[in-house]
């Protein structure tokens, strides 16, 4: 793989041009994509940036009629491979993508993904960081972009105790930029009043008091704790992080540890010498990218000025949304004609309820949130407004054998969809019409899948 960036970087010296780029609206796309403009302006060289949702059909059809001599794909091109292939003859294209690959061979494009190279696109590094390694080729300056790599990857989800693999290697070469302090793991303990902590709180979900500003006052009332409203979590002397921990314990919808784990908490400092803690970074990067205003995201990771209220506001209402959307889920999820339940699995018809750009991550939440029994298959359907249907796979607490991509793919089959992601979280794109044709055949699998587990 590292011969491959090497002689991808190499092409893209000797061209001139301006340079294409297009990536993911998540926080790994945007960190890929400000990694490679970072590296692109160093070299003086021109560019174009698109952030998208995903490889539409539509927007598949509109790229023959660009007329630049480089595109470069950034967090996706892995799922229509065959396609971009077939698009790109005379140009240079350049995949950087860590998605499962569609077993094909290419003429046209350098495609390069982790997963051809025996390395878990999944968990040992991000576009992000394959994004990374491939600027660190162009030019070893942009060794100091290493921290971008490490937010993108806990944006994806790769951070778990620690990382893995390439992770582990670009985590050593951004210390002089990421601060690692062992501490409570969870999200706005260092920036956060309690207060405040509890009212946005969604990992997990608290019925009752995520998104009730009066009922959290009350919950600290009741737990003798109302001074320490203004405390930040990381403040909280041992006694009172007991008894806080053990209440919102009681809380949870199921059984499940809150704020119990301690370990790495991965600290960056801003151009205001503020410091952030990467998954507050990861987090905001995700509310510029999926409110449709990733112009902001990447102007943050490059350090370009930008009004704090101005991210802080985009960062609130796509909280708020967030917790709008659980919600809803929570208080219809007993309404048959949205969610289809059976034992081992749950399908929600969104519609409109929930924004297509929204699904995937209200869908994760749900997943790991205890609101769902353990081995529980999800799928979250949501419209989007071109006419589509979103949808997308979890499984509560990833506890699962299965391929979930596999199982999706199937599921699409009769319904002309695309489908992308990892083996643990996929999502696919049909049109409309399909949407229940495709919720009668995905119980029908489904049920088929639970039975087969039950038996094994």
């Amino acid at each position: 793989m590292q011969k491959l960036l090497k002689e991808a970087s190499e092409k893209l010296k000797e061209i001139k041009g301006t340079i294409r780029i297009i990536t993911h609206m998540g926080a790994d796309g945007i960190c890929a994509a400000s990694i490679l403009v970072k590296a692109l302006s160093r070299l003086e060289r021109n560019f174009v940036v698109s952030v998208v949702k995903q490889l539409s059909p539509e927007f598949l059809k509109e790229l023959p009629k660009e007329e630049y001599e480089t595109t470069i794909f950034l967090d996706l091109g892995s799922e229509c491979l065959q396609t971009l292939d077939n698009i790109y003859k005379n140009n240079l294209t350049i995949i950087l993508d860590h998605h499962e690959v569609q077993k094909v061979k290419t003429n046209n494009v350098i495609h390069i993904n982790p997963m051809d190279h025996k390395i878990n696109g999944a968990k040992e590094i991000s576009a992000a960081g394959l994004t990374y390694l491939f600027c660190k080729e162009l030019n070893i300056r942009n060794k100091d972009l290493a921290y971008l790599a490490i937010v993108g990857a806990v944006g994806d989800l790769q951070e778990n105790n620690g990382f893995q693999g390439l992770n582990q290697q670009i985590l050593e070469e951004a210390k002089g930029k990421i601060e690692i302090e062992i501490g409570i793991k969870a999200y706005g303990a260092y920036t956060r009043k309690i207060s405040q902590f509890l009212e946005y709180c969604v990992d997990p979900f608290l019925p009752g008091i995520t998104g009730d500003k009066q009922q959290v006052l009350k919950f600290l009332k009741e737990l003798n704790l109302y001074s320490k409203k203004d405390s930040r979590l990381i403040d909280l002397d041992t006694e009172s992080l007991k008894i806080i921990t053990s209440a919102l314990v009681k809380k949870c919808p199921v059984d499940r540890a809150f704020v119990n784990t301690i370990g790495n908490n991965y600290l960056i400092t801003l151009k205001n010498n503020e410091k952030i803690d990467v998954r507050e970074f990861s987090t905001l990067l995700n509310a510029c990218g999926r409110m449709q205003q990733p112009s902001a995201g990447i102007a943050l990771c490059l350090n370009e000025d930008i009004s704090r209220d101005q991210l802080l506001d985009i960062l609130y209402k796509y909280e708020l949304e967030i917790i709008g959307c659980l919600n809803w889920f929570h208080s219809h999820r007993n309404n048959k004609k949205i969610v289809s339940q059976e034992p081992g699995f749950l399908i929600v018809k969104a519609e409109e309820h929930i924004r297509d750009t929204l699904i995937g991550t209200i869908n994760t939440i749900v997943s790991m949130s205890g609101l769902c029994e353990p081995n529980t298959l999800l799928i979250f359907m949501a419209h989007t407004i071109e006419g589509s249907t979103k949808i997308s796979m979890r499984m509560a607490n990833y506890n699962f054998d299965k391929n979930l991509k596999e199982i999706l793919q199937k599921l699409i089959e009769d319904c002309q969809g695309t489908v992308g992601g990892h083996s643990f979280a996929a999502g696919a794109t049909i049109p409309q019409k399909y949407e229940d044709e495709f919720i009668q055949k995905a119980s029908e699998s489904l049920k088929n899948i639970i039975l087969e587990e039950q038996i094994k």
